[in-house]
């Protein structure tokens, strides 16, 4: 177990009665087990679990940063991903105005080539199909925060 330090001491020295009861509400381990057993003095205690809090509110603010950047990431990530998708969006809507209608459908164009029936002699149209895929349009907007 942990000794209590010189400067957590001096805190634990100028805490109020009510600071006294709420730090106490808080230990758990074998803080509170060696009081009873009277190992360790109330102030020895106290200056032993704020020790352990500010380590722990350190990791906490570690932990945090570390979430914050990786969200903030993620954010420039889908941004980036918004915008070349506007750019790619910009691209389908000069596609849509081909006579083509640009419904995300395949559209099926049909030219008859006249070939020659070489048994017969008779020339009859034989149909081509070229199969044409059109994007479908998708509209984006964006909304951007306004600051106040």
């Amino acid at each position: 177990m942990k000794t209590a330090s010189i400067d957590y001491v001096a805190q634990a020295k100028k805490l109020s009665v009510e600071q006294q009861e709420r730090l106490l509400s808080r230990m758990t381990g074998k803080l509170p087990k060696r009081i009873k057993k009277e190992k360790l003095t109330l102030e020895e205690a106290f200056a032993i679990q704020l020790e352990l809090e500010d380590e722990q509110l350190q990791e906490w603010r570690a932990n945090r940063t570390e979430i914050e950047e990786k969200a903030n990431k993620l954010k420039l990530k889908a941004k980036e991903k918004l915008a070349n998708s506007t750019i790619k969006s910009t691209e389908t809507t000069k596609a849509a105005k081909s006579p083509l209608k640009a419904t995300g459908k395949v559209v099926e164009k049909t030219t008859a080539k006249p070939t020659a029936n070489k048994q017969v002699g008779i020339k009859a149209p034989v149909a081509k199909t070229a199969t044409i895929k059109v994007p479908a349009v998708k509209v984006l907007t964006v909304k951007t925060p306004t600051k106040k």
